[in-house]
């Protein structure tokens, strides 16, 4: 039997918004993400990724408000190595925000093929232009990726480079807050003072983790 959770995920041809569900194309333990067309006047189409919160989650007020947190900040981040928002909504009772459809693969899978100085380049430049973004007040965001390693850096096919995934960021206004003890984002890649004061990381977390990925 499908759980009544499960049922709030649009199925593979339904419409949210105006957009018509194609397929699953990922699941993770915060969010599921769906291939999506947007069509409109004079055969018009746009692919674009549609990220929903995990049903599971909606009756966890602090999930829900770092999934929020995601999209506030993955809005206020502009740079063609940053994967790009394009809006926000809601479908009944789950979030969910909009954005480019990535069509390659993960720095993860493209290490094997040798260095990567070009591809580490892109993501000092993407990291730097987070690091830098103000907000909606024109002061800075103080936004860190906390969560930078191989698996959240996309390769297109036509060679792009952009960093994904700021679902665990910290940034000025958030309203999530990471509990004391609390770690998030890979063990492997985080720095000494992501691991000893989790509250107070900077952008100097990104580039350890930035370099620890170099290392490898």
């Amino acid at each position: 039997m499908v759980s009544t959770a499960a049922t709030l995920l649009p199925q593979p041809g339904s419409t949210v918004g105006p957009y018509r569900i194609v397929e699953e194309i990922g699941r993770g333990g915060m969010a599921v993400v769906y291939a999506a067309v947007r069509s409109g006047e004079g055969g018009f189409n746009r692919l674009v990724a549609l990220k929903f919160l995990a049903p599971r989650l909606l009756e966890e007020p602090r999930f829900v408000q770092m999934f929020l947190d995601e999209c506030r900040i993955a809005a206020r981040l502009h740079h063609p190595n940053i994967v790009q928002v394009f809006e926000v909504d809601r479908h009944g009772e789950l979030p969910y925000l909009v954005m480019e459809l990535l069509q390659g693969i993960t720095l993860s899978e493209l290490m094997r093929a040798g260095p990567l100085s070009p591809v580490l380049a892109a993501c000092a430049r993407g990291l730097h232009a987070a690091h830098e973004a103000l907000g909606p007040d024109g002061l800075p965001l103080d936004s860190v990726h906390r969560d930078f390693c191989p698996q959240n850096v996309h390769i297109a096919f036509d060679g792009h480079v952009r960093v994904a995934d700021f679902g665990i960021a910290a940034a000025r206004g958030k309203i999530a807050q990471t509990h004391s003890g609390e770690l998030k984002g890979h063990l492997s890649h985080m720095a000494p003072e992501q691991i000893e004061t989790p509250k107070s990381v900077d952008r100097r977390a990104d580039l350890w983790a930035l370099g620890v990925t170099a290392f490898e």
